[in-house]
């Protein structure tokens, strides 16, 4: 039993891997009427092409096929050979570095009516894909990735900076080219996202961020035309990440009648197809800001939030079902701090709950021209342990960017923003210490890092 849960688990992870390799499948012009012909994939790939495509869409000859999909990091030779047999095909897709790619366009340009280009970064691990057609397009482009990490923020700034005055090398490690006969063929994700009615925008480019390797992966799309993009649509094709973006949907439009309206994107509409789910909502550009006008709004925000849904529960019950939900009713924590909170549930402690974001990391919010912006509501509750959002938002960086994150210090500042959105909501005799303790065990099979700050709160408390 062990060993085929063990085969199962790696077939999922496969299925992630591969799912993330080729996300940029959304900008390919695709019908179900056309014979695919894939070249130069290894196995587990091919059969992945097998399951995303039409039943019997994938040929086994490319003499049979109208679009070609080709992977000329593997295939180098077969230029000559594909170039020789173009007359009858409509598409060809090739995904490649440098110069062996800079082959393949130029042949391409002779042979077909459009050749749209897109860059992949990183080089190694793909998770944006960059139309470079314009340096307007690829300047929006690259602020759709906002990376933790320095260097990569660093290596973004430096990638849109040579983007504007018209260098477009870095972004040529590794390429993604589309030929068509038709410029009016319109990408497979557009089609299925009902993008033309929509939002006008036949002959539009499209950015693409990828997002990470699981289940719940999603495309973010970002239409791009003469004018500033207003739309951003989120793309799920597997079931999780589906449901995710049905109760992001739901979420948003209960957050419209409320205070916080103000700080969360206009929601368009969840368009469903047999195949993906695509949510509409509000862009706007990122803006600068003093950090202070930040924080302080963001505290506000996090108050505003903290009265939706509020409510007051005993401890004893909340302790309960955190054991419930966690280790199948056995109480996850230090034994010290177990015995404090039990001690406090018998004394009648009581926990505030109300509506939680569930995700409020720094890169989902953002300074607009209309002020702060809260992106990313699909893991919102509609009743978690009070303050989580104001938590997470301060371990966050540490948790998911820092090499080495001093959990004694990360819980201290958890504890320190929570103070502060705690006054501004003007909440009484609350004490946040055991908050901390509910939400980081609510989550402390998630990382180790949660059981290290869960540690150090016991010898910060006693």
């Amino acid at each position: 039993m062990q060993q085929r849960a063990s085969a199962s688990e790696e077939a999922i992870d496969l299925l992630s891997v591969l799912d993330l390799r080729f996300a940029w499948r959304w900008l390919l012009p695709l019908d179900a009427c056309s014979q695919v012909f894939v070249d130069g994939f290894e196995v587990s790939e091919t059969q992945y092409w097998r399951n995303v495509l039409h039943p019997h869409q994938l040929a086994g000859d490319r003499s049979t096929a109208q679009i070609w999909i080709v992977n000329a990091e593997i295939n180098r030779q077969s230029l000559v050979t594909h170039a020789r047999e173009w007359e009858r095909v409509r598409i060809v897709c090739v995904i490649g570095q440098g110069p062996v790619v800079t082959r393949w366009r130029r042949a391409m340009q002779r042979e077909f009516a459009q050749v749209r280009e897109y860059g992949l970064l990183p080089f190694g691990s793909p998770r944006l894909v960059v139309p470079l057609d314009s340096s307007q397009h690829v300047t929006k482009s690259l602020r759709l990735h906002q990376p933790g990490r320095r260097v990569a923020r660093v290596g973004i700034w430096v990638a849109g900076l040579l983007a504007k005055v018209g260098i477009f090398s870095p972004l040529r490690r590794r390429v993604l080219l589309i030929a068509v006969r038709e410029p009016s063929a319109m990408p497979v994700g557009a089609v299925q996202a009902a993008v033309p009615p929509k939002l006008a925008s036949v002959g539009w480019s499209y950015a693409l961020y990828l997002g990470n390797s699981n289940a719940n992966r999603k495309t973010v799309v970002l239409p791009l035309g003469t004018s500033e993009p207003r739309a951003i649509l989120k793309v799920g094709t597997s079931i999780t990440a589906r449901e995710s973006l049905r109760r992001e949907a739901a979420t948003l439009e209960a957050l419209r009648a409320t205070p916080v309206a103000e700080y969360v994107p206009q929601h368009g509409e969840l368009v469903e197809c047999d195949v993906a789910s695509t949510l509409y909502q509000e862009h706007l550009e990122r803006r600068r800001v003093a950090r202070r006008v930040f924080e302080e709004t963001l505290i506000a925000f996090l108050a505003k939030l903290s009265m939706s849904n509020r409510r007051t529960r005993p401890l004893a019950t909340v302790m309960d079902e955190v054991a419930e939900s966690t280790c199948g009713g056995e109480f996850p924590a230090p034994l010290g701090l177990s015995r404090r909170l039990r001690s406090l549930a018998d004394l009648g402690a009581i926990v505030c709950e109300h509506r939680s974001h569930g995700d409020l990391a720094p890169w989902n919010c953002a300074w607009t021209q209309r002020g702060l912006l809260v992106y990313d509501w699909e893991e919102s509750q509609a009743h978690a342990v009070g303050f989580g959002d104001a938590f997470y938002y301060a371990v966050a960086v540490a948790l998911h960017v820092e090499r080495r994150p001093d959990p004694r210090r990360s819980m201290r500042g958890a504890l320190a923003f929570a103070e502060c959105v705690s006054a501004a909501a003007g909440f009484e005799a609350l004490d946040l210490r055991v908050h901390f303790a509910l939400w980081a065990l609510g989550r402390v099979r998630k990382a180790p890092f949660y059981g290290s700050m869960l540690r150090a709160l016991w010898h910060y408390w006693r």
